[in-house]
């Protein structure tokens, strides 16, 4: 028993005849009455009487109209009933994220919103752990996702899913680690590194002051864009993850170690104080969802969901 099914019996009975509920609904007579034989063998009883005039429902039949009815129209005003839902939430909201993460994230969150929220009115902003972190505090951004994010009282925090490091580069030393490499050894490879402004680095050099290690860093950048751009052309290795990298078509040209216990988790944040409204809530569900669906895609292959 479907929905489709429970239409064409309803409109078999508001018409009268199959012949006209056949040109009322657009569907074959043949068609009309396999599907009534269905519902018949699926309730276990007739559920229409013919006779030379028409139709008329049985007991069981009419049983079955009054509930049938009440489904049918309820699944035909669903959609507008959700639009106007959706309509009566409105607001503007800005959604912050690193470049590694907005690429795929944020046309995936636009692309729902338009069509199913009309009344929230989105931005976008990229940026590292320092220009998000601030944009929380002042409000100019209402959610975020980050990398190593400031632990604030007045701040919400999330985890939402975890990367591995890596060293990358186009390296030719023949004794480079095929798998794993402990970050003690890093000092042994000339680097690119984002600035001390991006969350990755923050996990970086935590990590190397516990282990009182001194890299060797040829090179300071802006963000991860670049770092990839570095690596795929030689000029420096660096450690990055997996989604990261700018072109996964280049990654078989370069040597990849994991780096024992270095892994980034990203976190959803919001400012406790500011974002506690029904389209900033929304869009933060919204959020969630899509960063389900981001995790299944090639470039974040070895990502892992935070289950909390």
């Amino acid at each position: 028993m479907d929905v489709r099914q429970l239409r064409y019996f309803v409109g078999v009975v508001n018409s009268g005849s199959f012949s006209d509920a056949s040109l009322y609904m657009h569907v074959a007579q043949s068609a009309l009455s396999r599907h009534i034989k269905s519902l018949e063998h699926t309730v276990g009883g007739e559920l229409l009487e013919r006779h030379p005039k028409g139709i008329t429902p049985t007991k069981l039949g009419w049983h079955l109209y009054e509930q049938a009815k009440r489904i049918v129209t309820e699944v035909e005003e669903l959609p507008s009933k959700i639009r106007d839902k959706n309509y009566k939430i409105k607001g503007q909201v800005t959604l912050g994220a690193p470049n590694s993460v907005a690429r795929d994230l944020f046309p995936l969150v636009a692309d729902l919103v338009m069509p199913t929220y009309p009344g929230i009115s989105l931005s976008f902003v990229e940026g590292n752990a320092i220009s998000l972190g601030s944009g929380l505090d002042t409000g100019e951004i209402d959610i975020a996702i980050m990398v190593d994010p400031d632990r604030r009282l007045e701040f919400h925090y999330e985890p939402l899913f975890s990367e591995q490091m890596y060293l990358f580069g186009k390296c030719k030393d023949p004794e480079f680690p095929v798998n794993n490499i402990k970050i003690t050894d890093l000092p042994k490879y000339p680097l690119v590194l984002p600035s001390r402004r991006n969350g990755p680095r923050r996990i970086i050099d935590r990590a190397l002051f516990k282990s009182n290690v001194a890299l060797n860093i040829k090179f300071e950048v802006s963000g991860s864009g670049i770092v990839s751009s570095f690596i795929q052309r030689g000029i420096a290795m660096g450690v990055l993850t997996h989604s990261m990298l700018l072109s996964g078509e280049q990654k078989k040209d370069l040597k990849v170690a994991a780096i024992d216990k270095l892994v980034l988790t990203y976190h959803l944040v919001s400012n406790r104080g500011l974002s506690d409204t029904p389209h900033t809530r929304t869009i933060m569900n919204i959020v969630r969802e899509n960063i389900g669906i981001l995790l299944k895609t090639d470039r974040f292959f070895d990502a892992k969901p935070v289950l909390i």
